[in-house]
């Protein structure tokens, strides 16, 4: 993926619009069409302010983020300011909304390594008031949708979780350069490879490349929720999954994988005699394992909205260190069945309160052929 850049195809697209490739902007202001400004006027600080509430051990022993909110244009000192008041209050996790009309191109993805670094997620949004406190915050009183446009983009895709949510909207266009010189062409290249370069290592499709460059630089696309997903802009807390087959000594397994949210998920087949499957699930629970482990008392085999129950022996649940844990049941045929059909499979352990439960899900995405060649040389094995 790191080399697509350089296939006919993505030259062809950067040749184009060579000497209008720069947007809003690697040396100069952003540019709008005033057509697309709907809420970027309210980000109208010179420069990228930073807005931090910092909440109480209680709240983070629950698992909840400080909040940090970034309004303004993105200039060339904002990702130097970031990280000073991230270090000088030693946040270990927090949610950041960002509200821009763009910037500096550099600036914005060293401000998205910054992110991406420390391992924060990101929102568009905005505070609409001077004051952001943990009363106001609670009760939603200045939460409101925001707009990431231009280089702000490259800062929003360093969230490890990336979300648009209500009626905030990201958009982008072609980068502009605010003055001519012989040597553009050369360097439009190279900063056309600084981009795709970026937005591979942040795991985002470099298709938003080709997009990015079909819009003029005085103008801004909306990138629909939609189209955000397909190009992995947003991936609403979930990164993708991945699914391969393994060969041990002992026999093959089938290994699906997903880091979400809440935590990482491991769904394991494993063929065993006469061409029986067992799932042996491993759900990092982090500090709450043993506490999950004693107070699980049902388990189900989650198979798209569907939980089906499993019929797990003594020792219900295994502390497997690092955080996971997990069990290790036979699959009945009929759940075996489901599976091929499925679209995500994953696991839950049930406390005795019906209303909660703990586990994960991994989505299947283009693993089904994977899947079914797995089961069936299991079977006829």
């Amino acid at each position: 993926m790191k080399q697509a850049w350089y296939r006919p195809r993505w030259l062809a697209v950067m040749l184009i619009g060579i000497m209008s490739l720069w947007g809003s902007a690697v040396f100069g202001g952003p540019r709008q069409d005033a057509r697309q400004r709907v809420h970027t006027q309210t980000a109208t600080d010179e420069k990228l302010s930073i807005k931090i509430l910092q909440l109480d051990p209680l709240a983070r022993s629950l698992g909840l983020s400080d909040i940090i909110y970034l309004d303004g244009i993105i200039d060339t000192a904002a990702a130097n300011r970031f990280e000073h008041e991230v270090n000088t209050r030693n946040i270990e996790s927090a949610i950041v909304h960002l509200n821009s009309p763009g910037g500096n191109l550099f600036e914005g993805m060293r401000l998205g390594r910054l992110i991406r670094k420390f391992g924060f997620s990101t929102y568009v949004g905005r505070w609409e008031g001077k004051a952001l406190t943990k009363a106001a915050w609670m009760q939603h009183k200045n939460k409101v949708p925001g707009e990431c446009y231009s280089a702000c983009v490259f800062a929003f895709v360093g969230g490890y979780f990336r979300y648009l949510t209500d009626a905030s909207t990201i958009g982008v266009h072609r980068f502009s350069k605010t003055t001519a010189s012989s040597s553009d062409l050369a360097l439009a290249q190279v900063i056309s490879g600084q981009i795709t370069s970026y937005l591979s290592e942040m795991g985002v499709d470099v298709a938003l490349f080709e997009l990015m460059s079909q819009v003029s630089s005085d103008g801004i696309r909306i990138i629909s929720e939609t189209a955000a997903k397909r190009y992995r802009v947003v991936n609403n807390g979930y990164q993708p999954s991945s699914w391969s087959i393994e060969v041990l000594k002992e026999g093959i397994y089938l290994r699906g994988v997903q880091t979400a949210w809440y935590g990482t998920g491991k769904a394991n087949f494993i063929c065993g005699s006469q061409g029986r499957i067992a799932f042996m699930p491993m759900y990092q629970a982090g500090d709450r394992a043993e506490s999950v482990r004693k107070a699980a008392v049902r388990h189900s085999f989650r198979v798209d909205e569907m939980f089906l129950p499993l019929e797990v022996t003594e020792p219900p649940v295994y502390e497997l260190g690092n955080g996971y844990v997990g069990t290790i049941v036979g699959l009945p045929e009929e759940y075996i069945s489901l599976l091929l059909k499925a679209k995500t499979v994953g696991y839950a352990m049930h406390p005795l309160n019906p209303g909660i439960f703990w586990g994960f899900t991994v989505d299947i995405d283009n693993a089904g052929e994977k899947i079914n060649n797995f089961i069936n040389n299991c079977k006829y094995k």
